[in-house]
């Protein structure tokens, strides 16, 4: 067996100048750390809401302590993989610094999703519409009823807890909507409406306030 020798790439200045002289490279292993810095997805994190934004912050408190040297050494290794084809194991961090040399994304802009949604730019199954409002089914749902009911028009309206005195009317409207949709799917006479409002409190993970309209599903009281 033809065993070669590890190779140590140092974390020095000018070292990106040496990447394409180590041959034969037989395999590059890419390793856990420090989250690598947001910046390098800059066209994922341009098209973020700046509610987003602070909230990624906030989340990854740890991105405060990046290495861009690292990174661009760790980036440049895997693109070499890429292009040679060579073999590349990733553990955690690595698997950032592969996704972004395979041109991914770091944040899933799930609040997006909605605005695709609006637009018909991705299908939805559609339950109601008007002119304010849109309410289409949750495809992820277990429950024998579940529709979601959003603004078309965000406002400033991510959630509930961001809601002020000109948002009045359009909630109002939302509440009719889900009105309307329990009577479309026939749930008139027994349904709950859900708003989670803030990620810590009640797990709300899209930027853009939804009502939950649903059935099947025993809610108690107190809650918890």
């Amino acid at each position: 067996m033809v065993q070669y020798p590890s190779l140590i790439v140092p974390h020095v200045s000018g070292v990106h100048m040496l990447l394409n002289s180590f041959k034969p490279i037989r395999g590059v292993p890419l390793c856990e750390g420090e989250d690598i810095d947001p910046s390098w997805y800059e066209q994922d994190t341009s098209g973020l809401y700046q509610e987003e934004l602070e909230e990624i912050r906030r989340l990854h408190a740890s991105d405060t302590s990046i290495d861009r040297e690292k990174d661009s050494i760790e980036l440049s290794l895997a693109k070499l993989c890429l292009e040679r084809n060579i073999p590349c194991m990733e553990i955690c961090r690595g698997l950032q610094v592969l996704n972004v040399a395979c041109g991914g994304t770091l944040y899933q802009n799930i609040g997006k999703e909605f605005d695709n949604i609006i637009n018909k730019e991705i299908p939805s199954r559609i339950v109601y519409e008007d002119e304010k409002v849109l309410a289409f089914r949750d495809i992820n749902s277990e429950a024998p009823v579940h529709v979601l009911v959003i603004p078309k028009f965000r406002d400033g309206l991510t959630q509930l807890g961001k809601a002020d005195g000109r948002h009045g009317e359009i909630l109002g409207q939302l509440l009719y909507a889900a009105k309307i949709v329990a009577e479309k799917e026939g749930i008139l006479d027994g349904f709950c409406v859900v708003i989670n409002s803030g990620p810590s409190a009640s797990c709300q993970s899209v930027h853009h306030l939804h009502l939950h309209v649903q059935v099947g599903r025993q809610m108690n009281w107190p809650p918890g």
